[in-house]
Protein backbone atom coordinates (compact mmCIF):
# COMPACT_ATOMS: atom_id res chain seq x y z
CA UNK A 1 0.00 0.00 0.00
CA UNK A 2 1.03 3.47 -0.84
CA UNK A 3 2.82 5.40 1.85
CA UNK A 4 2.36 2.34 4.14
CA UNK A 5 5.70 2.03 6.68
CA UNK A 6 8.24 -0.72 5.70
CA UNK A 7 10.95 -3.13 7.14
CA UNK A 8 14.56 -1.48 6.38
CA UNK A 9 15.57 -4.63 5.71
CA UNK A 10 14.46 -8.11 4.39
CA UNK A 11 12.18 -10.74 7.07
CA UNK A 12 14.93 -12.85 7.62
CA UNK A 13 17.24 -9.72 8.66
CA UNK A 14 14.88 -8.73 10.58
CA UNK A 15 14.06 -11.60 12.41
CA UNK A 16 18.09 -11.71 13.16
CA UNK A 17 17.93 -8.08 14.34
CA UNK A 18 15.72 -9.02 16.88
CA UNK A 19 17.51 -11.82 18.21
CA UNK A 20 19.74 -9.19 19.25
CA UNK A 21 17.04 -6.07 21.20
CA UNK A 22 19.94 -3.09 20.48
CA UNK A 23 20.26 -4.15 16.87
CA UNK A 24 16.40 -4.45 16.26
CA UNK A 25 15.93 -0.81 18.00
CA UNK A 26 18.45 1.26 16.30
CA UNK A 27 16.96 1.10 12.47
CA UNK A 28 13.39 0.87 14.23
CA UNK A 29 13.66 3.97 16.42
CA UNK A 30 14.32 5.63 13.28
CA UNK A 31 11.24 4.32 11.43
CA UNK A 32 9.03 5.26 14.20
CA UNK A 33 10.38 8.64 15.16
CA UNK A 34 10.22 9.49 10.96
CA UNK A 35 6.49 7.78 11.24
CA UNK A 36 5.49 10.12 14.33
CA UNK A 37 6.69 13.50 12.25
CA UNK A 38 4.67 12.42 8.83
CA UNK A 39 1.39 11.62 11.25
CA UNK A 40 2.06 15.26 12.92
CA UNK A 41 2.83 16.88 9.89
CA UNK A 42 -0.35 15.60 7.95
CA UNK A 43 -2.33 16.61 11.47
CA UNK A 44 -1.30 20.06 10.80
CA UNK A 45 -2.15 20.44 7.35
CA UNK A 46 -5.70 18.76 8.21
CA UNK A 47 -6.47 21.44 10.63
CA UNK A 48 -4.86 24.55 8.38
CA UNK A 49 -7.19 23.38 5.60
CA UNK A 50 -10.73 23.39 8.24
CA UNK A 51 -9.53 26.28 9.72
CA UNK A 52 -9.10 27.81 5.90
CA UNK A 53 -12.80 26.65 4.70
CA UNK A 54 -11.12 24.79 2.23
CA UNK A 55 -13.22 21.55 2.96
CA UNK A 56 -16.88 23.44 2.16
Amino acid sequence: MHGAPRLPATYLTMFCFALVLSLWRAPMDLRRDALAQACEMARQEMLEWLRTGQCR
